[in-house]
């Protein structure tokens, strides 16, 4: 059956009792729920089948007209072109993600950190509000590498990406700009306690040990 819808754009069963092609699927579905009659659309990208749309007919068996074969093929095109766009828009959700997010991390990266930056500084200029640039280095990182290697290293960044997370408010932005560097933007800074707050909570939180296996 497989095979014959490849080749074709649809495939009419009138009675699938009859066709031999249809036994695998009698007792498992179509006698079950009383399917009598199948018009199958396979849509395609390019040569490669993606899927079949099955028009059922239930209780008597009965042919399918030419009019009934035209919307099924229509209806597979349809849903190819849909899959192709869909398909499409995750690449280039993929794309956006690679350019602008770190991959260990999932903060944003230097690129992003500059653009919400400018964004953030343009809007400060209007609103007549204060912004915060953070800068965060992580001493003796060398160090875990050496000697308890890169994945162990690898998780600790993923951690302390976390953690500052966790620290900034929903509106704020925190970016890692490589290596063992992070840097926060604080936007709509009423006043200098609010910074010094969100300052010491992150050292408050990245200071929390973090276990490594059994380090």
């Amino acid at each position: 059956l497989f095979k014959a819808l490849q080749e074709t754009r649809t495939t009419a069963v009138s009675d699938v009792g009859g066709d031999t092609r249809m036994q695998g699927l009698l007792k498992e579905y179509l006698r079950p729920n009383n399917v009598a009659a199948v018009l199958g659309a396979p849509f395609r990208q390019g040569q490669r089948v993606r899927g079949v749309i099955f028009h059922e007919h239930t209780g008597a068996s009965r042919e399918w007209t030419r009019d009934e074969a035209s919307f099924a093929s229509s209806l597979a095109d349809f849903v190819a072109l849909a899959i192709t766009a869909s398909d499409r828009r995750q690449a280039e959700e993929r794309f956006r993600q690679l350019a602008n997010y770190d991959r260990l991390t999932g903060l944003p990266n230097r690129a992003l950190f500059m653009d919400r930056l400018t964004q953030a500084l343009s809007k400060a200029r209007r609103s007549k509000q204060n912004v915060a640039l953070l800068f965060i280095d992580v001493d003796r990182f060398k160090n875990i590498n050496d000697s308890l290697g890169h994945h162990s290293g690898d998780t600790v960044l993923r951690t302390i990406g976390k953690r500052l997370l966790a620290c900034v408010r929903a509106g704020d932005t925190v970016a890692r700009l490589g290596g063992d560097e992070f840097t926060v933007i604080l936007e709509e800074c009423q006043n200098l306690e609010t910074i010094t707050t969100i300052c010491e909570r992150i050292l408050e939180s990245v200071t929390e040990p973090i276990l490594l296996g059994e380090t």
